[in-house]
């Protein structure tokens, strides 16, 4: 606070050969909080001082999340990513007992691999012959001439552009690719393979399979058979 009494008229303040303000005698006497005026060396210097803070703070704050990372042994990491896998609806709390750790570490862990694309989503596995919903599910098998340093991947991409395809691997064997396709009716796979998927350059071939019944998919059983198309009774 600079405070001067006995003056009369108006002053001006430098400091360091600078001008930072204009005061009349009256604000002198009353007094001046130089703290609050942007204008001087101390309150820029305070600035730079502030923004060093606050990157050290953030810099800080990524070192403690790569740091608790490590602490997270790997072991552990796996199983709270396999235990998301059967069962994406356990909420933190619920994983924070079974893991034997802080729900808070839990929550920074999910939302560390959500950022890091570790963890790329949580859809529910329905059974829809169990429902209305009419649907088909081929798999189709496609054979490519690969492109010239680019391999697969071009045609990879259109492919999984496509909005009726569900799944694309690449696959070795006599095939190159394995396309999952959902449709209405086998006439509407059928269409997707001749008008949208063997037209695509470098495709020389394809072979389609009609899915009949699933029994068990990620992990998950369906239903487990009694008795097979074959008149089999199950093992």
């Amino acid at each position: 606070m600079l405070k001067i009494s006995g003056l009369s008229g108006k002053y001006s303040l430098k400091i360091d050969g600078e001008k930072v303000g204009e005061y009349t005698a009256k604000e002198l006497a009353n007094g001046v909080n130089l703290a609050l005026n942007s204008k001087t060396p101390q309150y820029k210097q305070a600035e730079d001082v502030y923004k060093v803070c606050t990157k050290f703070r953030g810099e800080a704050a990524r070192y403690r999340s790569i740091f608790m990372i490590e602490l997270f042994n790997r072991k552990t990491m796996d199983k709270l990513l396999k235990l998301l896998e059967d069962d994406a609806t356990l909420t933190a709390e619920q994983l924070s007992v079974m893991l034997d750790k802080e729900v808070g570490e839990i929550k920074d862990i999910i939302q560390k691999y959500e950022r890091d694309g570790v963890l790329l989503g949580y859809k529910a596995l329905i059974d829809w012959d169990k429902t209305d919903r009419e649907y088909v599910t081929a798999l189709i098998e496609v054979k490519i001439q690969p492109q010239r340093d680019l391999g697969f991947d071009k045609v990879a991409e259109k492919i999984y552009n496509y909005p009726e395809v569900t799944s694309l691997l690449l696959m070795s064997g006599g095939f190159d690719l394995a396309v999952m396709i959902e449709g209405k009716t086998m006439r509407e796979v059928a269409y997707f393979v001749a008008q949208k998927l063997s037209p695509i350059e470098f495709v020389t071939a394809t072979s389609t399979h009609f899915v009949l019944k699933k029994y068990k998919d990620k992990g998950v059983i369906y239903k487990a058979p009694e008795i097979d198309e074959r008149g089999h009774g199950g093992v």
